[in-house]
């Protein structure tokens, strides 16, 4: 029996009388309407429930951003989820099909270039890989690829994420003759099924992210569960992830209400709450999983609130976080 679970539900939002009214930002086409770009599976940063609904630590920051602005302009905010994949949350973010992007995304400079801004960062994680204990693991990434050139069966990673970058980088060290074959799922899930079905020898995604991956994708099937590992190492050590909250470039409004609402939860108690909520608590199974195995009960990621991440965090921009992380890459860990 897990702990009673805490959470913000947000639909419309009702601002204090006496809150100032100023404007939204004039990018927000539907004016009351803030439409929060949410994945399916990013586990447990964003993802739908069992029942449908968006539930995740990004996306319960998100709703307090919304609640920021319904507070400064004296009138309700009212939410729209709108789906998206690790492939097309930044497109349609820059389509006006959403406002914020609320999941897993990395703030990188790559992505600044497209027009994209970010909040102050809300999570740190490295890249990591999910793979079968039989044999042992790997003691280092260099062993560990020389063993996936070899392999039969190709690595796997998500369309559209970071670790697409990563493995592109660790291609280019190998020498002439050899190859590091790669396929892409549509998304997590995806991913984690071609290694679960035998069709990848490997899963290389954000450490957090694997876990998660880990503890529902074989939640029926504990000896499944117990044939696989996450990495202790890193695939790209000095390439840590800084997630953020992500909006279009010019968003001025919406970028000073989300630093603001990442910077007072994190000098309050509520950050330890909103960490324990979805890291440490036993948080529902996201759909695709309730859908493939039928009912089943919370079940904790047991991850801790990792030392020095609270302060990592207060740094004012995400470019700051990523070099600080990068100096002490163990402590993300």
């Amino acid at each position: 029996m897990g702990h009673p679970q805490r959470s913000w539900p947000l639909r419309v939002l009702r601002p204090a009388a006496s809150a100032a009214l100023t404007l939204l930002a004039a990018t927000l086409v539907h004016g009351d309407t803030l439409r929060l770009g949410v994945q399916d599976g990013a586990v447990p940063f964003a993802y739908r429930a069992a029942g449908g609904e968006a539930v995740g630590y990004t996306v319960q920051i998100c709703q307090r951003i919304a609640q920021r602005l319904a507070r400064e302009r004296g009138r309700p905010v009212e939410l729209q989820y709108v789906s998206v994949t690790s492939k097309t949350r930044l497109v349609m973010l820059l389509a006006g099909e959403t406002d914020l992007d609320c999941g897993s995304t990395s703030a990188t400079d790559a992505r600044r270039q497209l027009r994209i801004e970010f909040s102050r960062p809300v999570f740190v994680s490295d890249a990591a890989v999910l793979l079968r204990r039989e044999g042992g693991l790997p003691p280092t990434a260099a062993t560990w690829l020389q063993a996936a050139v070899k392999a039969p069966l190709p690595v796997v990673t998500t369309a559209g994420s970071t670790s697409v970058r990563h493995l592109s980088a660790l291609r280019e060290q190998l020498p002439p003759g050899q190859a590091l074959r790669v396929d892409y799922g549509v998304d997590h899930d995806d991913s984690m099924r071609r290694l679960l079905d035998g069709r990848a020898s490997a899963f290389v995604m954000d450490r957090v992210l694997l876990a998660a991956r880990l503890a529902w994708a074989v939640a029926s099937d504990e000896r499944a569960r117990a044939a696989l590992a996450i990495t202790p190492w890193s695939v790209a050590p000095q390439a840590v992830e800084c997630y953020a909250v992500a909006l279009r470039e010019g968003d001025v409004e919406l970028k000073r209400a989300a630093d603001a609402t990442i910077a007072e939860l994190l000098d309050g108690p509520d950050f330890d709450l909103l960490y324990a909520r979805w890291f440490v608590e036993p948080i529902a199974p996201p759909r695709a999983v309730a859908e493939r195995l039928g009912a089943l009960s919370p079940r904790a990621l047991g991850l801790p609130l990792p030392a020095g991440l609270r302060e990592r965090l207060a740094q004012a921009d995400s470019a700051a976080c990523a070099g600080q992380a990068r100096e002490n890459p163990g402590a993300a860990r």
